[in-house]
């Protein structure tokens, strides 16, 4: 999927509280995109690009650490033996890297793995991929 921004915010309580408020303003079943991520010190908000400015207009401006721009979503969804084998991601994640792609987020739902990477290398990340598969045969 292309078309994809990802909106970093500071981690406090103000954002948290307008977080649910995110499920009203984006449509699932218009197939837009929204994935939260919180770490210890930030909160990523993953949306479709024509939706960053509704996300952004709901926290105060202050809150806004950074916003990455023209990424894709590579979507991966693991055979349920393989996600039990030790080290696939980073056997994964290294071929991205050998290939000079380079991996901006990546978000992990088992079986399902998902690299967000800039849109210029979204075929080069497929292709990669592709061509591991292809070694494995």
């Amino acid at each position: 999927k292309t078309g994809i921004a990802i909106v970093a915010l500071i981690k406090d309580s103000s954002v948290q509280e307008l977080l649910p408020k995110l499920f009203t303003v984006i449509h699932y079943a218009r197939g837009e995109v929204l994935r939260i991520i919180q770490a210890e010190e930030s909160i990523k908000i993953i949306v479709d690009e024509k939706n960053v400015s509704k996300v952004v207009d709901m926290f105060r401006k202050n809150a806004v650490l950074k916003i990455e721009h023209n990424l894709g979503e590579l979507n991966m969804k693991l055979n349920p033996v393989s996600a039990k084998v030790p080290g696939v991601l980073a056997i994964l994640d290294t071929e991205l890297a050998n290939n000079k792609v380079n991996i901006v987020e990546t978000l992990s739902c088992v079986p399902e793995l998902l690299w967000f990477i800039n849109q210029k290398d979204l075929l080069k990340a497929h292709q990669t991929f592709l061509g591991l598969v292809e070694g494995f045969r």
